[in-house]
């Protein structure tokens, strides 16, 4: 077993890989990688590999975010999940420990994953810290009609007739100029919302070169008149909802509504299985919009460490 630091992987590298891995998600694709370190200049995008005999068993996209001198690494930023694709403990175990090794460096101030599992088949690897963080899914296994009938509640089916029936037009995005419509509700919404927001205009630029395949922007329209939207984010079977923006005139008609159950209808046509509505923060109003829409909460594992230059700070 060999470990090895790729620059470029291009998804028919791991096609076989991803194919037979059960865990894997958008967000450990090329396209989430390449997207990010061609939006954010201080973003350097790696691919911690385990090759034996020439063939990939493995691998962990990972970014390092340099800050001043320092920088942190992350699988993935920006993400509900990241973390190693292995179809053995072993493997897995490798691509974790030559993770956290990065957070050895005297520079790098902080490591951390997300997995969209709840534990793991051996100890967590020395020094690192593991919490728990929760999101929903929605099953499609059995298709839309049975979502429809089985898994949303009432109230929330009358919501979505009544914004139709008062004009709401749900479609996809079509052009730049709808794009930076959308760009500009974002803005306004990520005014109130800090941390990492706002992403640069780039990163939705680089998305939306793939818009109606593995990625939808899924406006909803009054008239000629954008009133928000929702990126969604397709790969083999499984659909995550990344990111939406909605105007202040978006709530009278029930725009949420509208945008997930019609991301939900596009994800069946596709033949989707699940569908991830992200994480939730444990904020109660949020956990019960997505049960109301059909979400089960699961649990993640989330691993982080903190090694280098701190642990030489406060370990003297």
């Amino acid at each position: 077993m060999n470990i090895d630091i790729e620059k470029n992987l291009l998804l028919e590298d791991v096609e076989d890989l991803f194919n037979n891995s059960p865990i894997v998600t958008f967000f450990h694709t090329p396209l989430w990688l390449d997207a990010l370190t061609q939006a954010f200049e201080r973003f350097e995008g790696q691919w911690i590999t385990v090759l034996d005999g020439g063939n990939i068993k493995g691998v962990m996209p990972v970014i390092k975010a340099a800050k001043g001198l320092l920088y942190s690494c992350w699988s993935m930023p920006f993400a509900t999940y990241g973390g190693p694709v292995a179809l053995d403990a072993e493997t897995e175990r490798a691509l974790l420990d030559e993770f956290f090794k990065m957070a050895e460096s005297t520079l790098c101030f902080k490591a951390q994953t997300f997995l969209n599992r709840s534990s793991l088949e051996f100890e967590t690897p020395s020094g690192v810290v593991s919490s728990v963080f929760h999101y929903h899914v929605v099953d499609l296994s059995s298709g839309f009609d049975d979502y429809w009938s089985g898994s949303i509640r009432s109230k929330r089916k009358q919501l979505y007739r009544k914004s139709l029936r008062e004009g709401i037009e749900p479609r996809m995005l079509e052009d730049t100029g709808e794009l930076e419509s959308f760009y500009s509700i974002y803005l306004e919404n990520s005014r109130s919302w800090g941390g990492v927001h706002p992403y640069p205009f780039e990163l939705f630029s680089r998305l939306f070169e793939h818009n109606g395949r593995s990625v939808l922007f899924l406006g909803g329209y009054k008239g000629d008149q954008m009133l928000g939207a929702n990126v969604v984010f397709y790969f083999k079977d499984s659909a995550q909802a990344w990111q939406a923006a909605m105007t202040e005139e978006s709530y009278d008609f029930h725009l949420s509504e509208v945008l997930i159950i019609e991301g939900i209808r596009e994800a069946c046509k596709r033949g989707i299985r699940s569908y991830n509505l992200g994480a939730s923060n444990r904020n109660e109003g949020i956990m019960e919009f997505k049960e109301s829409m059909g979400g089960v909460e699961h649990t993640g594992l989330s691993l982080s460490g903190k090694k280098g230059l701190l642990k030489r700070m406060f370990n003297r």
